[in-house]
């Protein structure tokens, strides 16, 4: 999977990047771990992601939610 991560904006106790994906196949990708608070908002395209079991479509009217740790 090709990534790229842009920072946007940084303050205190904060920072806004623009991540961007792709995949060549679909298929489910490693999970990665949390670093910290996070809150994503889909932008543009679509991907299946997997929390506790459970499967959810994301799309650009989508958003979550991840904390430290979190996969």
């Amino acid at each position: 999977m090709a990534r790229s991560k842009q920072v946007t904006a940084a303050g205190d106790g904060f920072v806004v990047c623009d991540v961007r994906c792709r995949a060549a196949e679909r298929a489910w990708s490693p999970p990665e771990v949390a670093q910290g608070y996070v809150l994503v908002f889909v932008r543009q395209g679509s991907f299946c992601r997997r929390v506790n079991g459970a499967e959810y479509f994301m799309d650009s009217v989508s958003a979550y939610f991840e904390i430290p740790g979190g996969e």
